[in-house]
Parts: structure tokens; sequence; C-alpha cells
């Protein structure tokens, strides 16, 4: 018979099993912890039915969050939600309002000096081959003192001139009321006796022209649809006045506070590609918002010479590359 010091250690022994079974049921009970989820705010002032946030920039949100397996969120702020002015978009990524957001060089005048000369000298085929030259580019050329930096840039499709009725015999805009772009587009129009006009948001331009607070337009055909335009106009003067140069910018601090692979997917989801992308999908809404303009019979009319009305140092600005074609003249 055992001694009774021999049976305790059994007996634990005996009970080990039961306990490791126990125990395992009450950890299976415990919810698993969750991988914290970091933020960044994305804005702009382009309302999402805009074709390059419903095309192109939605899509590389997701898969910015796809590639960090929903570790980190981008959360779009459309629709000018942080603020509509056109030339605040940078300053609000710049104070870190936002950690990305889009804008124009149009409203950064003096901001990019050497990015603004290189964007009117590029040496491409179309819009598409120069937005991939200019973001190369611009990885050289933006200035170190901003505190942000491009995740793209690109060319829009060349600005057209969207009237309400047609112009005077030999094109002049004498008294008409013309919503313009920037300093170039502001001399031609005085130049052809328009009355340039400023403040007026892009998603109000339609609701402005419908009303005639405006007579007409600088804008490319790709925004006509989304901003009224064209329901608002009959008359498309197609000709020497401009593109814009759009830019996704990022903060860089921002950036440096992520973890190198939270940071990693949002730049390596950026890019020449993205720039790319964008163009491509500008340039094919472009085309199909042509088409419409067409087929209801409208009036598109080429315009040539107008440049030689401004100043020579303006008339490289009113210049823009075309949008790609295939043989059969197609946008691709």
């Amino acid at each position: 018979m055992p001694h009774e010091h021999e049976a305790g250690p059994r007996r634990t022994w005996q009970l080990l099993p039961v306990l490791g079974i126990a125990l395992s049921l009450h950890l299976s009970t415990v919810p698993a912890v969750r991988a914290a989820v970091t933020e960044l705010r994305v804005a702009t002032i382009a309302s999402e039915r805009v074709v390059h946030v419903r095309a192109v920039l939605v899509p590389w949100l997701k898969e910015v969050e796809a590639a960090t397996g929903g570790r980190l969120r981008m959360r779009l702020l459309a629709g000018g939600m942080l603020g509509r002015d056109p030339g605040q978009q940078h300053w609000l990524v710049r104070t870190g309002v936002a950690d990305v957001g889009w804008f124009t060089l149009a409203y950064e005048h003096g901001r990019f000096p050497a990015l603004e000369h290189a964007a009117h000298r590029i040496d491409a085929a179309d819009a598409v081959e120069a937005s991939a030259r200019l973001y190369e580019a611009a990885r050289m050329l933006w200035p170190a003192g901003t505190g942000t930096r491009p995740l793209a840039i690109y060319f829009s499709p060349p600005y057209v001139l969207h009237l309400a009725a047609a112009p005077d015999p030999g094109g002049s805009l004498a008294g008409r009321r013309i919503r313009i772009i920037d300093r170039a587009t502001a001399a031609l129009v005085a130049a052809l006796g328009g009355i340039p006009v400023t403040g007026i948001a892009p998603m109000e331009l339609g609701d402005a022209l419908a009303r005639g607070v405006i007579d007409g337009a600088l804008l490319s055909w790709h925004a006509v649809g989304p901003t009224g335009v064209l329901a608002a106009s009959r008359v498309h003067l197609e000709g020497p006045f401009g593109m814009s140069v759009a830019v996704l910018a990022a903060r860089r601090r921002s950036l440096e506070a992520l973890p190198d692979d939270l940071a990693g997917a949002v730049n390596g989801n950026a890019g020449r590609d993205l720039s790319v992308r964008h163009a491509a999908a500008l340039c094919r809404a472009a085309a199909a918002a042509r088409e419409q303009a067409l087929s209801r019979g409208d009036i598109i009319r080429p315009v040539s010479g107008w440049e030689r009305r401004v100043p020579p140092g303006m008339r490289l600005a009113l210049a823009a590359p075309a949008c790609p074609r295939d043989k059969g003249g197609r946008v691709p």
C-alpha cells in the first residue's frame, strides 16, 4: 500500500490533462485582438461623379487598403468637404488638415515654377505619355520646402470654350462673361473683347451658365457632364486654350509616421502608373462627352490663331497635348 506522501503527487499529475482542456476552452472564448487601423484623410474638391475620382481615385484607395490587409483606411472627403476653395487644396495637405489632397497647378501659380516650366515644354506624343514624363520630372523638380510629395501628376485633355450661344462673327467675345482658368486664358478672353470671370467653383459652373451669370466657361470635355456645363451649353470652340496639370500629393509627415509596410503600400501603388491611369481615364471621358454633344446637334467648331492675341510670353501656356488616338481616330 502506498505511503500517504506518495498519493498527493500522483493525484496532481492525473488532474493536469483536465486542467489543460479547461484552459484551452477558456482561451478559445477570448476574442482575438484586432490590429490597429490607421486612417489617412484624402481631400478633393471634385465630386465623386467626376471621372478621375470615380474611375481612378476611388479604385486606387481600395487597392491601397487591400495591400495593407485593411490596416490602413483611406477616407475620401470629396466634393470639397474640407473646403471648396481651389486655391486652398494644397494648403490643406501642407498643414495636416488632410493627409492626401488633389489640386491643380493653375491655383498654385509661383509655388512650382520649375514644374510649370517643364509642363509647357514636355516633348510627348499625347497627354498620356506627357503625364508619365511629367511625373518623372516632378520627382526631381518638386520643391522640398512644401512638406509634400507627389503621388501622381497628369495632364487634362485640352480646354474647350463652352458657350450658351455662338460668338459674334469674326470670333469676337465682346461683352461675354467667360469663366477663365489662369492668367493666359484671362489675357486671351480680354483680347477677344470678353470679360474674364473667376471665383466660380467647378461644380457651380453649370448653374451659373444656365442662369446667365456667365456666358461661357473654359473646361475640358471630360468635366462638362458632372459640372452641368454640357446641359447648359450648345456651342463648343476647340482651340488654343491650354490645359490643366493636376496633382495628387501627400503630406510627408503623414507618410513618415506610418509603419514601413503601410507607407510602402501607399508609395508602391502610386507614381508613374497612377499618373497614366488618370490621364487615360480623362481622355476616354472627354471623347464620350464630345460624342454626346455631337449626337444632340451641338455646334463644335475649331478655332486657330487666337493665341496670337496674347503677348508672346503667354502663348506657350495656351498649348496642350492632345489625347491619344488609334488608327481609326478613336481614343483607346
